[in-house]
């Protein structure tokens, strides 16, 4: 963790938004990348899932940090996906 807690896009979460490295390792905010084959799409056009069972503030908390700066989580999301084995080699291309 502490890895990422130096890494430059984590940073720039913890500054610029209200999402933090905690919220994306309990998966309450993750990228949802497609099922391959198809993983040979661009990050961006990747979904943002939420946390199923998160209750309505912070559900309604992470959407509008999300609406703030939309490419910043979304680079986010990645970074920790790529770290912690979610998605596959060819997708961390």
């Amino acid at each position: 963790m502490n890895d990422l807690l130096d890494h430059p896009i984590i940073k720039r979460l913890h500054r610029e938004s209200s999402v933090t490295l905690t919220d994306l390792l309990d998966r309450k905010l993750f990228i949802e990348p497609p099922a391959e084959p198809c993983g040979h799409m661009e990050p961006r056009a990747w979904f943002l899932c939420y946390q199923e069972d998160l209750v309505q503030a912070e559900v309604e908390r992470l959407r509008a940090a999300r609406k703030r700066n939309p490419s910043l989580i979304l680079a986010a999301a990645l970074v920790v996906a790529g770290a912690t084995g979610k998605l596959s080699k060819a997708q961390k291309y």
